[in-house]
């Protein structure tokens, strides 16, 4: 019987809904060992999936992921193909590969993974978009769209005509607490040109957009059959922290009693990859616009709990706002 709460692990989640993941097709953008996306995969490694795609920068760093995850399970079919979030021609290339790849017959899990935090200078993508919000939700708000024909080609009849339970592909989207430090900044993404620059806020204001474009997602494709979520992990040593100083982590304090929260404690990586396994795995979670965030592996309602779920982030307004705006940006009509 599994605990659901802070201390709760990948494995554990992934031996709970086992029949939901052997033949399943997983694929998870972020691949470099030491991160929740490698960590997530070797959970889902023990319950044979049929296939495991990794995208991610580097080859190199992800040799030693696939590696391991072989020889959790040799028989799973395990891809890689180069993704630089940061980029919006990568982004299409990798999509364009996905689609054509005819032994990737669909996706039952997309995970969006990947991601930047705390660039301690305003930095522009190639697209001349502020790198977090460019990184952590244009790559992926384009990335879902382009490849939602293979989510799609997932979805399965329900005998009870209801949407949800064992096999609905989701889509999940990590994001963190982090999302309390700013809502979308709509006629400034970057910041008065890094005149008004703050790591934390330019980080929360991503992690914002991975949630409202999750109560997008649902609303336009929950119809269609698939579930979205999204999630926070918890505070867990990646290689995201490689960014981090002395002063961006006085900044973080500093914002943490500007909000009035409390800094929460460090999980390890099967802690923090456990949510999004959840997430992604567990058929009783409710595939609707009120029950689509969880946190310690737990799902909240809207507005049930600030201390990691901000107000801003929840609001359908502005998730229809941003949807717009992510269309307008990337140039394209979803």
């Amino acid at each position: 019987m599994v605990q659901w709460g802070f201390e709760t692990e990948g494995n554990e989640v992934v031996d709970k809904f086992s029949e939901d993941v052997k033949g399943r097709r997983f694929v998870i953008t972020g691949s470099s060992e030491g991160g929740l996306g490698a960590e997530s995969a070797y959970s889902l490694a023990r319950a044979s999936p049929a296939q495991i795609v990794f995208m991610g920068r580097s080859w190199e760093k992800t040799k030693s992921v696939v590696d391991k995850v072989k020889s959790i399970g040799s028989s799973i079919d395990v891809k890689f193909v180069q993704l630089e979030l940061d980029s919006l021609a990568s982004v299409r290339k990798a999509a364009k590969e996905i689609n054509d790849d005819a032994s990737i017959p669909q996706i039952d899990v997309l995970m969006l993974n990947a991601g930047v935090m705390a660039l301690p200078n305003l930095q522009l993508t190639e697209d001349k978009l502020e790198a977090h919000f460019g990184t952590n939700h244009i790559g992926h708000f384009l990335l879902a769209n382009l490849i939602m024909p293979k989510v799609l080609a997932a979805v399965r009849p329900n005998p009870n005509g209801e949407i949800g339970g064992p096999g609905t592909p989701r889509i999940v989207t990590v994001s963190s607490y982090g999302n309390i430090f700013s809502g979308i900044r709509f006629d400034d993404l970057t910041f008065g040109n890094g005149k008004e620059y703050n790591p934390w806020k330019a980080y929360g204001q991503s992690k914002t957009a991975n949630i409202l474009m999750t109560i997008s997602l649902n609303k336009k494709f929950r119809s269609q059959g698939i579930a979205a979520y999204t999630l926070n992990p918890g505070s867990i040593r990646t290689s995201l922290i490689r960014h981090l100083n002395d002063e961006s982590t006085k900044s973080f304090m500093d914002l943490l009693a500007e909000h009035k929260k409390e800094r929460y404690p460090p999980k390890t990586l099967q802690q923090g990859c456990s949510t999004q396994l959840r997430a992604a795995l567990d058929p009783t979670l409710p595939p609707n616009e009120e029950i689509f965030f969880l946190h310690d592996t737990q799902p909240l309602l809207k507005g049930e709990d600030v201390k990691v779920l901000a107000a801003h982030s929840a609001d359908t307004d502005e998730a229809h706002k941003l949807w717009d705006l992510s269309n307008k940006i990337v140039g394209e009509q979803f």
